[in-house]
């Protein structure tokens, strides 16, 4: 199933800085989960995560 408005996205994510220290995660912990497409998330989350399905992972670089 792909990740499409009005879907509930649970996911695991890893936050570094620009030198690729670890600031944050929450793997090994409950995903976070949010519907797509109702603003409910970063708008340059929500825009990565689009169409992508179970299994796949992402890189993905926010402006502050």
């Amino acid at each position: 199933m792909k990740i499409e408005k009005d879907k509930v996205v649970q996911f695991h994510y890893r936050i570094k800085d620009l030198d690729g220290k670890e600031l944050e995660t929450n793997i090994g912990q409950d995903p976070v989960a949010y519907l797509h497409g109702h603003q409910n998330m970063m708008v340059g989350v929500e825009k990565a995560l689009q169409g992508m399905t179970v299994g796949e992972t992402k890189e993905v670089q926010l402006p502050p």
